[in-house]
């Protein structure tokens, strides 16, 4: 494999002197997935083996500092590495592909050493520099109504060295800095490229080889506006969205609310997606500081599962339900819907079971309206026996637990929905029907009339409709979709408003505090994430 790699890179060396592949990460129109590739251009190019690029390690830092790694899923029919890009606003992604010792023709043994780097949103934000993080970087400079790219070197400008650009109309050429290490100025507005070597003469020994030069190559892609204030990539988005923290576990369908300045999070799926087992869930109880989220306390765990959600009421947490898997790793899947309902007292650091549902649920939603525990949607599933839809509506009076459940007939059969309760009326929105087809359907419930009507459906491809998360915030409703869409339903309440973009994310949840919204953990393709983003309402 390395002599694989080390003759297709002498090979396009001794071909196209003039002309090099490097690595360059292209993202998306939206932002929210990028492109790694090995080429000469923008786009990918078929000559040339993404496995190239395996050892490259990529992370997202935003402009708070926060890092994130990058993971890859390789596409090698398409000749590239496809990356799921989260956040929003302002970001840099960059990273490290070290290709070992190379050779080229007959000159002399050296390591081969690429850093690629790209600006998603504002080109010119410091926050960008990677400084001594890399060896060399190039970097964007605003002149007017013009980009200049600045060369440097151990954090230093590098005067009169050789940089290739590539414009938006695809033109590519050589430059040669100024004396401050810039570039030529150039006014069109649209994607750019470019790339810059550094070698430095060293003597070294790897895996029983010699090299006598180590040969470090900058890689830049980034976007240019005339506009004095140049728009982020995610125009939407705003800046709006940062890295919060991160939950204590990677984890979706799981239950989460937030209680007297504490984000409390229970249970969930911890493994792959459709894996179900005694090990796939989780039953371990933690709380987050909101003010300081390094402040996690670990609380009494519960039952491993999954598919609930949390409920606070008078400074008490509720859980319904939930979906607990009986089979071990490895064996025929048995999965089965619980019917109790817990509570827990931070006071005394206590679970109590306080009812149990006249039928088992899981896959479902609460609210809490006026004292009132309000149980919806879902199925009832009973293993190899099969599983059950519910098509009533339970209420609970917390203040008189004693009175029992009292039934609304629902005029929907649907699980994986969510809802938020907003002025005495809940919301019911999405999730899936008996035949799996996910619906952008908005049902309400007026608690006071106990009837339904129905609201806007949620925006864009039906996949929208399957396990979004939602709440409430100084009397708005919030929603967040798989695709990273994050809308405010209007105040006449007859239209979705997209506010911002985040992470594209399933089966997450949604938590109000103060001038923000936190989006916690879910689904992103087969994995779970233990990203804790947080959307600015200012």
């Amino acid at each position: 494999m390395k002599f694989g790699r080390r003759f297709l890179l002498i090979s396009l060396a001794i071909c196209a002197p003039s002309w090099a592949h490097f690595p360059f990460v292209v993202p998306d129109h939206d932002g929210a997935t990028a492109r790694l590739i090995m080429s000469e251009t923008l786009e990918p190019d078929g000559e040339v083996s993404i496995d190239l690029l395996k050892p490259t390690q990529l992370v997202l830092r935003d402009t708070h500092g926060t890092e994130t790694p990058l993971s890859k899923e390789s596409k090698p029919e398409q000749h590239l590495m496809s990356l799921a890009i989260p956040g929003g606003g302002t970001r840099v992604i960059y990273g490290k592909a070290d290709l070992g010792i190379m050779q080229r023709g007959k000159g002399p043994s050296h390591v081969l050493v690429y850093y690629p780097k790209t600006i998603l949103g504002d080109a010119f934000d410091p926050a960008t520099h990677l400084g001594d993080k890399v060896p060399v970087e190039i970097l964007p400079v605003r002149e007017n109504q013009t980009v200049r790219l600045e060369l440097r070197v151990n954090g230093q400008p590098r005067p009169q060295s050789d940089i290739r650009i590539i414009t938006p109309d695809g033109v590519q050429d050589d430059y040669k800095t100024d004396d401050k290490g810039l570039s030529p100025a150039f006014d069109k507005p649209g994607r750019y490229a470019a790339w810059a070597r550094y070698w430095v003469d060293e003597n070294g020994q790897r895996d029983d080889k010699t090299y006598t030069q180590v040969r470090h190559y900058a890689t830049l892609v980034f976007d240019f506006s005339t506009e004095t204030t140049p728009p982020p990539v995610q125009t939407d988005a705003q800046d709006r969205i940062q890295t919060f923290s991160r939950l204590p576990e990677a984890v979706a369908s799981f239950g989460a609310v937030a209680s007297d300045g504490w984000l409390y999070v229970y249970g969930g799926h911890t493994a792959e997606r459709h894996d179900y087992s005694t090990a796939s869930v989780s039953g371990k109880f933690h709380r987050i500081r909101l003010s300081d989220a390094s402040q996690i306390e670990s609380l009494p765990s519960g039952p491993g599962m999954q598919g609930m959600n949390l409920a606070a009421y008078q400074g008490k947490i509720y859980r319904v339900g939930g979906m607990e898997p009986r089979n071990a790793p490895g064996e025929p899947q048995d999965t089965h819907s619980r019917d109790d309902v817990a509570c827990y007292d931070p006071q005394t650091k206590t679970w109590q079971t306080i009812a149990t549902l006249p039928t088992p649920r899981s896959s479902h939603d609460i609210a809490i309206v006026d004292g009132k525990l309000y149980v919806i949607g879902g199925w009832n599933m009973q293993g190899d026996e099969g599983n059950d839809w519910i098509k009533e509506t339970l209420v609970l009076d917390l203040n008189a637990i004693e009175k029992g459940w009292n039934r609304i007939e629902q005029p929907f059969s649907r699980r994986a929905l969510i809802v938020a309760a907003l002025d005495k009326k809940i919301y019911v929105l999405g999730g899936f029907d008996s035949d799996d087809k996910p619906h952008l359907s908005v049902d309400i419930l007026d608690t006071t009339t106990q009837t339904w009507s129905k609201g806007p459906d949620i925006p864009g491809k039906p996949f929208n409709g399957f396990s979004p998360a939602a709440c409430t915030l100084n009397d708005r409703l919030y929603l967040s979709v798989g695709s990273g869409d994050l809308f405010v339903l209007s105040e006449d309440g007859q239209r979705w408003d997209k506010i911002a973009k985040a992470t594209p994310r399933i089966v997450h949840r949604l938590i109000p505090d103060g001038d923000r919204i936190l989006i916690l953990g879910g689904a992103r393709g087969e994995k779970m994430t233990d990203l804790i983003e947080s959307v600015s309402l200012k």
